[in-house]
């Protein structure tokens, strides 16, 4: 529930647990919290609650945690981009996951990605969905350009009539 809803608070309230040096209990708690906020993100099965927890990861961005720790969390990111088994996500949810897994980890963003293009070329069922997708993202993206280009048109427009009328 702290993650839900108070995420600013996070960095203070594990900022107050100790770190352990010691060979048993290597890391600290921001590495416990990960765990388990993979742990967590594996069992949901909400989207709205996943979004809103994907959304809320961009917090972790800077923490140092273990390469172990780190590996998990990227594996339990990238488990939520592809189209298939065994979570099965939405494209929203794909896309949310994409975007806090190239944030949180940029180094290797590319190479991920084509990876990821090139194992989605191997599953041809997927193609047409993709294509149309692809085809109606240009569109609507075409489309709300021209419409915020007329909107600007317009804004100038009565601008300038209504200067020159308070001119005259």
């Amino acid at each position: 529930m702290l993650f839900y809803d108070q995420d600013h608070l996070l960095t203070s309230f594990l900022g107050h647990f100790p770190a352990f040096p010691n060979s048993f209990l290597v890391g600290g708690a921001a590495d416990y919290f990960v765990i388990e906020l993979t742990d967590q993100l594996q069992k949901l099965k909400v989207e709205p609650v996943l979004l809103h927890y994907l959304s809320r990861m961009t917090i972790l961005q800077g923490w140092e945690l273990r390469m172990s720790t780190s590996t998990r969390l990227k594996s339990c990111l990238y488990s939520f981009t592809s189209p298939g088994g065994p979570a099965y996500p939405t494209r929203t949810v794909r896309h949310a996951a994409w975007n806090t897994l190239d944030l949180l980890f940029p180094v290797g963003r590319y190479p991920r990605h084509v990876i990821s293009l090139f194992f989605r070329l191997l599953y041809p069922w997927y193609w047409p969905s993709s294509c149309w997708n692809f085809v109606m993202t240009c569109v609507s993206t075409i489309y709300y350009y021209i419409l915020n280009l007329l909107v600007s048109i317009w804004e100038n427009m009565r601008r300038r009539d209504h200067q020159r009328m308070h001119r005259e």
